[in-house]
């Protein structure tokens, strides 16, 4: 049996390919994101997820909850959308911003939720008179 060979990093060939397989493990879980598995386990089918950002996105996330099978999700003020595992795949996204998040981190947002699955996603503006905007995932009919 010859031993690995080492590259001039010391990592081993092996261990470069399982950094490069489990790239997806540098995403981190979101805010009450471990109640929608929870909900799954007891076999509750979640159509409808809420993504709450901006100014009250906490108190916003609260009230979600008390639905039970509408589970909320938080974007923390100041993170980028892109650092996050979004669960939204086959489901219907409410996004419910507040104050505070810019145009880009919208747009950001709803790429993100898009390529993550969502079948369609509807952005509300709490601050807005025109504040519903929806979007369709490309596969989707509309």
């Amino acid at each position: 049996m010859t031993p690995h060979k080492e590259k001039a990093s010391g990592e081993t060939p092996r261990g470069q390919r399982y950094k490069a397989e489990n790239n997806n493990n540098t995403l981190k879980k979101l805010p009450y994101s471990n109640e929608i598995s929870s909900l799954e386990s007891w076999g509750t089918e979640i159509i409808f997820i809420t993504v709450c950002i901006g100014h009250g996105c906490w108190e916003t996330a609260k009230k979600w909850k008390q639905y039970g099978d509408t589970p909320p999700l938080v974007l923390p003020d100041g993170k980028a959308p892109s650092s996050f595992k979004w669960p939204v795949g086959g489901r219907l996204v409410l996004i419910q911003a507040g104050v505070g998040p810019s145009d880009e981190t919208l747009e950001e947002l709803i790429k993100c939720l898009l390529t993550a699955g969502a079948k369609k996603v509807t952005l509300h503006r709490s601050y807005s008179r025109k504040s519903i905007l929806q979007f369709w995932a490309k596969d989707t009919a509309c």
